[in-house]
């Protein structure tokens, strides 16, 4: 609802590390020239994966513990137990033949998982996805 109501401005204007209000009001003018639209509620992980899979930008919760910078070699984050505290996007979702891997721009700077980005698992999500609303963005708009 926030990003169609108030939009987002790129991360080249507002950087990663710019998280509370009183840094962020400056943007919103520009925000508000990037509103999403088509924005849904997935119900259940497969529909979350449906729609990564038709191209849909996604918002997840995850639970980042101690463990949650240690990365294995296949750049998949520690899976931490906990009921999520920490909101992610999620942009793309990949099959390794063995297991989903959810690709994500995390949030942390570029010098974590490779350049920035790293992979969650279903694990990630046993435990968030009943107490969060993850949730699938089609598209956005952009004006001058």
């Amino acid at each position: 609802k926030q990003i169609q109501q108030y939009g987002s401005c790129p991360e080249s204007m507002c950087p990663w590390d710019m998280i509370y209000r009183n840094q962020t009001k400056q943007f919103d003018a520009e925000a508000a020239k990037r509103k999403g639209f088509e924005a849904y509620a997935a119900g259940t992980l497969q529909g979350f994966k449906t729609g990564l899979a038709m191209g849909f930008g996604g918002i997840v919760a995850v639970h980042v513990g101690n463990n949650f910078m240690q990365f294995n070699s296949e750049n998949v984050a520690g899976i931490a137990g906990g009921p999520g505290n920490h909101a992610e996007g999620c942009d793309n979702l990949e099959w390794d033949g063995t297991k989903w891997k959810y690709d994500i721009p995390g949030s942390w700077g570029t010098n974590v998982g490779q350049q920035g980005r790293y992979y969650h698992v279903d694990e990630h999500f046993r435990q968030t996805f009943p107490n969060h609303t993850f949730y699938l963005l089609r598209s956005t708009e952009e004006k001058e």
